[in-house]
Formats: structure tokens, C-alpha cells, sequence
């Protein structure tokens, strides 16, 4: 197989891997199941990714960096007039219907990561250090120049816990309720 036919194919089973995980999660995850819905089978799972560990590693980039972009794409096609209307359309993209498996494979990783799985650990920790970076380079752009990491951290960690509160209990009008007075919340303390 050439090198240009390789890492097509490889590219095609990333994405199919990637989709395959959050549609089914991590949790029961195996090769062979994995191959055969993929069309292929686990020893070319293998020879493409090195190992189970690698694969996952590579889904999980992919699925996280995909996400990453769909919100800094969000953040530069439209010019927000505050911080409350960027929290918001953020807010919105993330808890569509079409994110919530995304959201699901996160807190999954963060589980896995918790119980000492090093893959897991490392980049659940990534991960979040990734939405902290993007959070606080955007607050840059809105309020000007400082030290914002603080308010990124702390936004992070409020999306975090309100949207894992919207998967647990699937109460929308109650956690949506909860994200506004989050955003009047902020919007008062920077007065």
C-alpha cells in the first residue's frame, strides 16, 4: 500500500473510529467489535494505530480538537457585544442535540482519568487545559488585555458542572435557568 493510500485509509478509520466512540463510548470499547463495524478488522486496527491505547488517543483528539474549532469558528464569524452573548451562543452550541454525545465521551474520559488510567488521566487534563487556553484567549479578545485565566477557569468549570447536571437529569428548562443567572452572575461582578 502506498504511503498516500495509507494515510487516507487511516484518515478514513479515525473518522469512523471517532464517530463509532461517541456514538457507543469508551467504557466497553474492543478492538473486534470495533473493526467489524468499521469493515475492517482488529489487526488492521493495529497496523494503522499501533495499539488500542493509540486509537483512543487519536479519537479522543480528534473528537475534542473538532469541538475546539466549532466554538472558535462560533467566536470569530460573529462579533459578540459581551461576554453574556458569547457565554450564550456557546452555551446554545454545546448543548444542542447534535453535541450531547461529545459531551457524554468528556465526562466519560474525566471517569476513566479519575480511576488512574494514565491515557485518560493525561488527557482529560489536556482536554480541559485546551478549553481554559480557548475560554481565556477569547475573554482577551472581549475585555482587553489582562490576566484572564482565572474567569476562564472558572467559566470552564460552570459549563462543566451545568452541563453535567443537563445529562443526569435532562431537566433543560431548569439548567438553562441556571446558565442565565450564571451569565447575570458575571455580567454584575464585572460592574
Amino acid at each position: 500500500m502506498g504511503r498516500s493510500k495509507h494515510l487516507q485509509t487511516r484518515q478514513a478509520l479515525l473518522e469512523q473510529a471517532t464517530q463509532y466512540v461517541l456514538e457507543h463510548g469508551l467504557q466497553d470499547l474492543s478492538l473486534r467489535p470495533l473493526a467489524q463495524a468499521l469493515g475492517t478488522n482488529a489487526r488492521m486496527l493495529i497496523y494503522h494505530f499501533g495499539s488500542r491505547e493509540h486509537l483512543v488517543a487519536e479519537v479522543l483528539t480528534l473528537a475534542v480538537s473538532r469541538q475546539q474549532a466549532a466554538m472558535q469558528a462560533l467566536a470569530t464569524e460573529q462579533r459578540f457585544a459581551s461576554l453574556g452573548e458569547l457565554l450564550g451562543a456557546f452555551w446554545e452550541r454545546l448543548t444542542a442535540p447534535q453535541s450531547r454525545a461529545f459531551l457524554r465521551l468528556l465526562f466519560e474520559v474525566d471517569v476513566l482519568g479519575f480511576s488512574g488510567h494514565p491515557v485518560y488521566a493525561g488527557f482529560s487534563k489536556a482536554a480541559l487545559e485546551g478549553w481554559v487556553g480557548l475560554i481565556e484567549s477569547l475573554l482577551e479578545r472581549i475585555l482587553g488585555q489582562g490576566d484572564h485565566r482565572s474567569l476562564a477557569t472558572n467559566i470552564v468549570a460552570s459549563f462543566n458542572g451545568l452541563v453535567l447536571d443537563l445529562l443526569a437529569t435532562k431537566d433543560e428548562a431548569r439548567v438553562n435557568r441556571a446558565f442565565q443567572a450564571f451569565v447575570k452572575t458575571l455580567a454584575l461582578s464585572s460592574r
